[in-house]
């Protein structure tokens, strides 16, 4: 969804799920993407200052992608 208020769709399906799977990549966190939802696989063993990062990239990717998305609106 692009705009809540305005109920905007993302043009097509995925779209803003690959944006946000780039984002990750670049952070070096290795996800999937299926349409618009994320899938992420962590190791079976990890710690805490891993899954701090992992929340860390998370947190950076939203951030980055509502900037990324609010500049994809079509004007109206």
């Amino acid at each position: 969804m692009l705009d809540k208020k305005r109920k905007v769709a993302a043009t097509t399906p995925g779209d803003v799920g690959s944006i946000a799977s780039r984002l990750l990549h670049e952070r070096g966190i290795i996800v999937r993407n299926v349409d618009d939802a994320l899938s992420i696989c962590p190791p079976l063993i990890v710690n805490k200052d891993q899954i701090d990062e992992l929340i860390d990239g998370i947190t950076g990717m939203l951030h980055d992608l509502k900037a990324t998305v609010v500049n994809c609106r079509e004007p109206h």
